[in-house]
This record gives structure tokens, sequence and C-alpha cells, in this order.
């Protein structure tokens, strides 16, 4: 991470509000698809009722009372027979993600080192080979394959939020995304809170 740029963003409600923005989020999640969440609509459905489920979250964003449901906590196979939990919002949920990511990413995208190339817009594993054959050429030789263990199970939500507000301050946007580091999971009917970690699974 390079040292981050002293422009701040105090506020960008209307940016997310934004009916281009919005319309641009719901097709990004709508095309890729994907299960439904704790309220059983799944794309399908949503397309079905486009618009009633579009004019409710726009309204919920800008009268402030948007709060998402809890994922659905579901499990995938990992190689070595183990299972990884994942938590599946609402396709509302997600929209709303896609929404806030849609004005965060750009901010934060200027901030990232050139090398850092993982789960970026436009950067794939192609960009990540040509950026080892440039490390080649310089005369490095070593690689460290590493991994942090249960990251995600244990990012601090108040570091992260630290994190964001050298940024950007804009106090919406601020409890928006503590809503969803929050919002827990529903795992067999059992509502399970979540103080540290955040769910794999949707956009955020």
């Amino acid at each position: 991470m390079k040292e981050i740029t002293k422009k701040t963003y105090y506020t960008l409600k209307d940016k997310v509000t934004k009916i281009r923005n919005m319309k641009v989020a719901a097709k990004h999640v709508l095309d890729n698809g994907g299960n439904a969440g704790v309220d059983r609509i799944d794309t399908v459905e949503f397309k079905e009722n486009y618009a009633v489920h579009m004019r409710e979250l726009y309204r919920e964003f800008l009268e402030n009372r948007y709060q998402p449901k809890p994922a659905l906590r579901v499990f995938i196979p990992k190689s070595d027979g183990r299972q990884r939990p994942l938590g599946i919002p609402t396709v509302k949920d997600r929209i709303a993600q896609a929404a806030v990511r849609g004005i965060l990413e750009p901010i934060y995208e200027k901030e990232f080192c050139d090398c850092s190339l993982g789960f970026r817009k436009g950067k794939s594993q192609i960009d990540a080979i040509n950026k080892i054959e440039e490390y080649k050429e310089q005369g490095y030789k070593w690689v460290l394959d590493a991994d942090i263990k249960g990251f995600f199970d244990n990012i601090d939500h108040e570091l992260l939020i630290k994190f964001i507000r050298q940024k950007v301050t804009d106090g919406w946007v601020i409890e928006i995304i503590k809503s969803w580091l929050t919002m827990g999971v529903m795992k067999d009917g059992e509502y399970i809170p979540t103080k540290k970690r955040t769910p794999q699974g949707g956009l955020c």
C-alpha cells in the first residue's frame, strides 16, 4: 500500500443514489446470477419485480432506512476435505453493496501499489504472471508463498473503519458499511452475530 493521498471525500450519498449508478449495480448483480439469500428471492424473481425492488432500495437509501438482512450461511467443500463457510446476502443487499462499491472503488484504487493485483477490477492472473516475469528480469530469484489463516474470520471492524475514514468521512456511507460488517448470518434458522469477521460471499 502506498502512502494515503490527502484528498478526503466528505459526502458520497448523492453519487451512490444516482439512478445510473444504481442501475449499473443492479445489472452487475443480476447478470452474475447466484443464489437467493434469507428472503429466498433469487435473481430471476428479482427481475420479475425489478421496478418494485429497486424503488424500495432507492427510497430506503434516500430516507436512511436501509438495513441489510443477515447473510445465509452455506458451506462449500475445499480441496483438503474441509468446508469453507460463505455468507450469501440477499439480491437486494448485493445490489446495495455494488452501488456503494461503484463509488468507493475508484477512490481506493488509486491507493494500491502496481504489484497488488488480487481482487482488483481489471486485474487478472495474467497480470500477476507478467509482474513475476518483470521481477525475474530485475534479478529477483525467490518466491514466498504465504497465506493468512482465517483472514476473513478475524478482520477487526474498528481497524477497517479507521482505514476507510482516511479517505471517506461520509457518515452515511460509514454506517452502511458497518451494517454489512455486523449484519450476521443465518445458519439452520439460527441468527449468529458478526462482531469481528466479515462473511465471504458478498461483494464487500
